[in-house]
């Protein structure tokens, strides 16, 4: 009955925040988000960091420099390992070509498949100045997965 002990490797790519959630202990990190607009629009989407894009995730006592506190938004945020490991993730899907390794390959879409929803932390539309938020820590919920158009 070696079956019913099997499990399937876990797809990085397929989960969300919220089966993340449930694998492991929440923790305090430090998250970079990208708070200014990219310049010209929407060429090249897949090379960019868009708005609210999750740039990076520290560990809690990581600290920024002047320049980064300047052109990005510096959240905390309790996150389970698995979250923080999926937060930088791109935005893929799969395609009809098949790798060396016999799994279907990725195509990617966009540079981040999560982001942070900027109004919910309380920062305006035209608002792109860099700044940290020292005196609060988000939950996950101010975080949105991108559709695959």
């Amino acid at each position: 009955m070696f079956w019913r002990w099997y499990k399937q490797p876990i797809d990085n790519n397929k989960l969300t925040l919220k089966q993340a959630y449930k694998m492991g202990e929440m923790n305090t990190y430090k998250i970079l988000v990208q708070i200014k607009n990219p310049k010209g629009g929407s060429e090249n989407p897949e090379g960019r960091y868009e708005r609210g894009d999750v740039i990076l995730v520290a560990p809690a006592d990581k600290q920024f420099s002047d320049t980064e506190k300047d052109i990005f938004l510096v959240i905390r945020m309790d996150l389970t390992p698995k979250q923080a490991e999926i937060l930088t993730l791109a935005l893929s899907k799969d395609t009809d070509q098949k790798g060396e390794d016999g799994r279907l390959e990725r195509e990617s879409l966009k540079r981040r498949k999560f982001y942070a929803d900027l109004s919910a932390i309380g920062i305006a539309d035209d608002d792109e100045q860099g700044r940290e938020i020292e005196d609060k820590i988000f939950k996950w919920d101010i975080l949105r997965e991108k559709d695959i158009l």
